[in-house]
């Protein structure tokens, strides 16, 4: 009974293995395909980056928090749409994913500053459902 009982942990231990090194994998490959990050941002609910893959796409992913970059996303979005707003450098991101919206909108401190404040609002729908700062 004793070999028995090893035989199982043994297995679990493996599938874990497994497991942890696939979400590994998927992290490695979401990094590797950027080009070259547009917005890293966080509050005391979410880390979102949007990237640019090296084939041109606008790429959303959010970590709720505990989480961090170094896990694997809660949410990744691809072919993102930009739309630019005004002289200020007003710059809108749009996402879409199931009957989810992202949308993150940069605003510059002041005119043709590089400093930006970063709003995210959700949408369920049309609806939304939160915004964060």
């Amino acid at each position: 009974m004793d070999t028995q009982r090893k035989l199982v942990e043994t297995e679990q231990k493996l599938l874990s293995a497994i497991h942890t090194n696939h979400s590994n994998a998927e992290l490695i490959k979401m990094y590797v395909e950027t080009a070259h990050n547009v917005i890293h941002s966080s509050n005391d609910r979410y880390t979102i980056r949007i990237d640019q893959t090296q084939e041109g796409k606008l790429r959303y992913a959010s970590w709720m928090q505990p989480k961090t970059p170094l896990e694997k996303p809660d949410i990744v979005l691809y072919d993102g749409k930009i739309e630019k707003t005004g002289s200020w450098g007003v710059a809108k991101y749009k996402f879409s994913g199931d009957n989810q919206s992202f949308i993150v909108e940069t605003v510059p401190v002041k005119r043709r500053s590089k400093l930006n404040h970063i709003f995210l609002e959700v949408l369920e729908g049309k609806t939304q459902s939160s915004t964060a700062k």
